[in-house]
């Protein structure tokens, strides 16, 4: 999925989110496993949005990429990488649950009630530019991180939120410079490529004024002390998909 070049604006949940929750019974193989695969979000205006401006829950090899988002995360947080949810819902298609899906290796239950959480690998943050009035920075903190997951049912083991999350070059002016990161002791630990200290050193966080100005059409336009940082995102990373599922690009597409 390929979302370039909108404008969302005035969401009182959140922006853009890349997966959240299925019923298993209304997933098509092969695409059985993960909530999102294979999702650029690139040069998208988000404005006005009292949740999040975008994350992703569940999802495999999503990038975020050039997007300016503004006036967001007012009750929450501006980005999250959170756990997708997986139920079997109550209805004629239940028994497909169990036969074919979870037998044919679908991330899932058979039982109709709670479900499992579904993680998230290969998600990229990369240019993003994330601005607030000094009055109303984001609620909580800058980011929502999902460690490890608390119900990951059938998933494979280690079943995280935070697996190759990368953060690169993105500007985030949002409140006081103490304002929190968002990444706890539970997510991120030190190997991982967003450890707090190797996110605040590849990303300008509260170092600056950030301009927004209009565009036209709804668009906004950021200015930069000093200018973007510069940063190529990631390559799609397939080897690791599970089992059926196809690559779907060998770069990302723009």
């Amino acid at each position: 999925m390929i979302v370039t070049d909108n404008v969302f604006r005035d969401c009182e949940t959140g922006g853009y989110l890349a997966g959240q929750g299925s019923g298993l019974q209304y997933m098509l193989p092969p695409f059985i496993h993960y909530e999102a695969v294979g999702v650029v979000v690139a040069r998208n205006t988000f404005r006005d949005i009292t949740g999040a401006a975008f994350g992703v829950n569940g999802g495999y090899n999503v990038l975020f990429a050039d997007n300016v988002a503004y006036d967001t995360g007012r009750r929450s947080h501006l980005f999250e990488a959170q756990a997708g949810g997986r139920t079997c819902d109550p209805g004629d298609e239940a028994p497909r649950c169990g036969k074919p899906l979870v037998r044919a290796g679908a991330w899932g239950t058979a039982d109709q009630g709670d479900g499992i959480e579904i993680p998230n690998r290969h998600v990229y943050l990369v240019r993003n530019v994330f601005a607030n009035r000094p009055e109303r920075p984001s609620y909580w903190q800058h980011l929502e991180v999902t460690g490890a997951l608390g119900n990951p049912g059938n998933v494979p083991l280690p079943a995280r939120g935070d697996t190759d999350l990368r953060l690169k070059a993105n500007v985030i002016d949002n409140g006081p410079r103490d304002h929190p990161l968002g990444i706890g002791d539970d997510e991120c630990p030190s190997p991982y490529p967003c450890a707090p200290a190797r996110v605040r050193a590849a990303n300008r966080i509260n170092t600056g004024r950030v301009s927004v100005r209009e565009a036209g059409g709804g668009r906004l336009r950021a200015v930069v002390p000093g200018g973007m940082p510069r940063a190529q995102a990631p390559a799609p990373h397939w080897t690791d998909r599970p089992a059926g599922e196809p690559a779907l690009w060998a770069s990302w597409p723009r």
